[in-house]
This record gives C-alpha cells, sequence and structure tokens, in this order.
C-alpha cells in the first residue's frame, strides 16, 4: 500500500506551491492544518490521561521515516 503525499508547513504555501502539488497530488497541510491536527491529537492523549490511561512521549526511532526527513 502507498503512503499518500503530503507537504507539511509551519508556515502557508505560496500559490505555485498549492498548484504544483495538486497537479501532482500531494496533500498540503499548512500552519492552520498543523495546529488543527496537532489539537487534535493533544486533546485524544488528555481524554486518555483523564481515563487514567498511561501516554508516554513517542520514541523518534520507531516513527516511520515517511513522516519526517531525519538531518
Amino acid at each position: 500500500m502507498a503512503l499518500p503525499k503530503l507537504g507539511i508547513t509551519n508556515s502557508y504555501f505560496t500559490e505555485q506551491a498549492r498548484e504544483y502539488a495538486k497537479r501532482l497530488g500531494v496533500k498540503l497541510w499548512d500552519r492552520d492544518a498543523l495546529i488543527e491536527k496537532m489539537a487534535n491529537v493533544n486533546a485524544a492523549q488528555t481524554i486518555k490521561v483523564n481515563d487514567h490511561e498511561p501516554v508516554g512521549e513517542v520514541d523518534a526511532a520507531t516513527v516511520p521515516t515517511a513522516f519526517y526527513t531525519k538531518q
């Protein structure tokens, strides 16, 4: 199964970048989308904490490299 193509920025994409991504089938998450996604994750973790389920930190070694670029 192919992983989705996703471009993420903590800023905003130019019109040219949005058009190019559309042609390539790349979904873009700009600053607003990223904040929304992070808020959803934080809300889910808060619910688990309130339900007394332990929520640990994510070990970077367990995150698939498709989600970030190693530097």
